[in-house]
C-alpha cells in the first residue's frame, strides 16, 4: 500500500459525501456513469474492472467485477443500451464485458497500450486510440477495423460529444506541446483539423463539452486548463487558458475532466487533492471540493447523466515515484 493512503472511492450530491466499499487493489485509472441508469464502472490498475449500482441516497451496492484483462485497465466506457462495458488495457486489447453475463470477449486491439476507449452511436462504432499512435474504429461484429488514423503521437486521452471528437496526442517529451485532432463523426474516415492548443505542457485530460462552437477543455500535467472550439481552431479569440490545481510554489497535474451534462459545465480533478467546478462560458470557478485539498491525488472524476452525482477517485499517481 501507498504511503499517500488507502485507495478510495467517494460520492457527493448536495455536499453529502460517502465512500463506496469493494474500491479495487491499486489505483483508479477511470470512472464512467452508466449513460440508462446510476451504475458507475471504475477501471484500475490492479486489472479489475468493477460496477456498482448507486442508489439517490448515495448507497453504493457491488454489481460485479471482471479480471480479465492481463495487464493494468486504463480506461472503458459503456454501450448505449448500459448492458455492456468496454474496457481498455495495457494488454493491448478492448474487451467487451456482459453486465448480465459476467462473460467477456475481445473486440479490438492494438500494436500497444490502448490508452482510451469510447463507444460512438453515429458510426455503432467502438473507437480506440493507443499508445502506438494510432486511432481505430471497430465493428465489434468484425475482427478487422472500420478505419485506422495515424496519429501525431501516442494518445494519451480523448472524448466524444456527438458530433465531435477530440484526441490529445503527446510527443515522447512532457516539454513539447500536445497535438489535438479533431474528428467529425459524420466523417470518421478522416481527421477534420489538427492543431496545438494553448498549453506549454503535455495534455493529461480531455473533454468535449459541446455548444455552438462545439467547445472542448484540455487539461495540462502544469496545473492549467485551456478551452478551444473545434470549429474555430486554435486561433479562436473566444479561446483562452487558465491556471488551477495551484498551492503556490507548488504546481499539481490536472488529472481528469469530466462534463457535468445536466449543466454544460465541467469538473476537475487534480494532483493536488481537489475538485473544482467550472463554468467556460462566464469563465469561472463555481466551486472547490474540499476547499481544504487532500493529500492524496484526485485521479479521476465522473458526474452522473442527471447532474446530481460527483463520483472522484483518490489514489497515489506515481508522480513521486515508485519509492511513495
Amino acid at each position: 500500500q501507498s504511503t499517500w493512503g488507502p485507495h478510495c472511492l467517494f460520492l457527493m450530491a448536495s455536499r453529502a459525501t460517502t465512500t463506496l466499499s469493494h474500491a479495487p487493489d491499486d489505483g483508479v485509472s477511470a470512472l464512467r456513469w452508466s449513460p440508462t441508469s446510476n451504475h458507475l464502472v471504475a477501471t484500475s490498475w490492479d486489472r479489475s474492472v468493477r460496477c456498482w449500482q448507486v442508489s439517490d441516497r448515495l448507497e453504493g451496492t457491488p454489481v460485479s467485477m471482471t479480471s480479465a484483462h492481463t495487464g493494468p485497465v486504463l480506461d472503458a466506457c459503456w454501450a448505449p443500451d448500459g448492458k455492456n462495458v468496454f474496457t481498455a488495457s495495457t494488454d493491448g486489447t478492448a474487451l467487451l464485458w456482459s453486465l448480465e453475463t459476467s462473460q467477456t470477449s475481445q473486440v479490438a486491439a492494438h500494436d500497444a497500450p490502448i490508452r482510451a476507449v469510447f463507444y460512438d452511436a453515429t458510426t455503432s462504432c467502438l473507437v480506440t486510440g493507443g499508445m502506438d499512435a494510432s486511432v481505430r474504429f471497430w465493428d465489434c461484429r468484425q475482427q478487422s477495423p472500420v478505419c485506422t488514423h495515424a496519429m501525431p503521437g501516442r494518445v494519451r486521452c480523448m472524448s466524444s460529444l456527438s458530433p465531435l471528437a477530440v484526441f490529445a496526442c503527446n510527443p515522447a517529451s512532457s516539454t513539447t506541446p500536445t497535438t489535438v485532432a479533431v474528428i467529425h463523426l459524420g466523417t470518421p474516415d478522416r481527421i477534420f483539423r489538427t492543431f496545438d492548443p494553448t498549453l506549454p505542457y503535455a495534455a493529461a485530460c480531455i473533454a468535449a463539452i459541446g455548444g455552438d462552437q462545439q467547445a472542448f477543455v484540455v487539461g495540462s500535467i502544469e496545473g492549467r486548463c485551456a478551452i478551444h472550439y473545434a470549429d474555430a481552431g486554435a486561433d479562436s479569440k473566444n479561446t483562452f487558458s487558465f491556471k488551477c490545481h495551484r498551492k503556490p510554489p507548488m504546481v499539481y497535474a490536472v488529472n481528469d475532466i469530466a462534463l457535468n451534462p445536466a449543466h454544460g459545465t465541467f469538473v476537475t480533478g487534480g494532483q493536488d487533492g481537489s475538485v473544482c467546478s467550472w463554468d467556460h462560458v462566464a469563465r469561472q470557478r463555481l466551486a472547490e471540493f474540499p476547499a481544504d485539498k487532500s493529500p492524496v491525488p484526485v485521479s479521476a472524476v465522473a458526474v452522473n447523466g442527471s447532474g446530481e452525482i460527483l463520483a472522484s477517485a483518490l489514489c497515489y499517481d506515481w508522480n513521486k515515484g515508485a519509492e511513495h
